[in-house]
């Protein structure tokens, strides 16, 4: 399970997951640039992984998502996948930001 403290000692270019049920995707977190990425990880209909970015981590929550905005985000995207939504990158490109003002920062 990823922590705060994991996250403020995660090195340039190393990968973190969330861990999560095979199958479901996963959270994930990345240090470039000394910013720490989200990403929730995830296997695409022609079988490529894709780790689809869901914004900068801060710790406060003031210029980034905190670790639970983070997993919050990852489990509304799990649970899109599970009910069937395979192509998350696609749906989320479909979705009506005006409507849906949770994913709109994503819909890009």
């Amino acid at each position: 399970m990823v922590t705060v403290r994991a996250l403020r000692v995660l090195a340039p270019g190393v990968w973190l997951s969330g861990g999560g049920a095979r199958g479901a995707g996963t959270l994930m977190f990345r240090r470039t640039g000394g910013v720490i990425r989200a990403y929730f990880r995830y296997t695409q209909p022609d079988g490529s992984r894709y780790a689809l970015p869901l914004g900068h981590y801060d710790e406060n929550g003031t210029v980034g998502l905190t670790l639970a905005q983070a997993r919050s985000k990852a489990g509304e995207l799990s649970k899109l996948y599970v009910a069937g939504e395979k192509d998350l990158r696609a749906y989320l490109y479909a979705v009506d930001s005006d409507h849906d003002p949770l994913w709109a920062e994503l819909a890009i």
